[in-house]
């Protein structure tokens, strides 16, 4: 015979539980892996002129990002370049909305020695080159593997050299809700 009381009691703690569980899925904060929302790359990229869609970055063993070199590229497109302590070898990344059909995908760039590689990949509508000084097509293979939009963490470092947008100049010889007219125009002169 079963009894209904500890049969409900059961329904009612995985009733719970699962309830529990649904709510730190749809409460859990952003992972330091997941990638930046737009609106969050917008906020530093407009101002300069790049569009948020096509904000990308990379990761090669050996190589760090310059932030020196991260700006605009085209019409809205980005450009970022890693290098080597030393500057002896460079991955130059280019972002646009509009592929090269002269350039060779990475993922079929031959192995054929170069003093400059080439080769771009596609991520969503952005098109992005990928240039390398100094490198093995391997190099640039495995760059193009890791393309991915940046997390939220890493934006700091990616736009740290940009400008920055400026608030209004203030301008005390200008009437406030005028239309730009001096507040003490200048004396007749005689």
């Amino acid at each position: 015979m079963i009894h209904a009381r500890p049969v409900a009691v059961a329904v009612a703690v995985a009733s719970v539980m699962l309830t529990l569980a649904l709510w730190a899925c749809a409460g859990r904060a952003a992972s330091a892996s997941d990638p930046a929302e737009p609106t969050e790359i917008a906020a530093r990229t407009e101002y300069v002129g790049i569009a948020p869609e096509l904000v990308y970055v990379t990761e090669v063993d050996g190589f760090d990002l310059w932030p020196q070199s991260v700006g605009v590229m085209g019409d809205d497109g980005m450009s970022a370049t890693y290098g080597t302590k030393d500057g002896g070898r460079t991955v130059a990344l280019t972002t646009d909305r509009h592929t090269d059909p002269s350039v060779a995908r990475c993922a079929e760039l031959p192995d054929a020695a170069a003093a400059v590689l080439r080769c771009s990949v596609q991520r969503g509508e952005a098109y992005i080159l990928l240039e390398g000084d100094g490198v093995d097509p391997e190099t640039l293979r495995t760059a193009a593997d890791a393309v991915r939009v940046p997390t939220s963490g890493e934006l700091g470092d990616l736009f740290a050299e940009l400008p920055t947008p400026q608030g209004p100049v203030e301008r005390p010889d200008l009437q406030q809700g005028g239309e730009g007219q001096q507040a003490d125009p200048p004396a007749l002169g005689g």
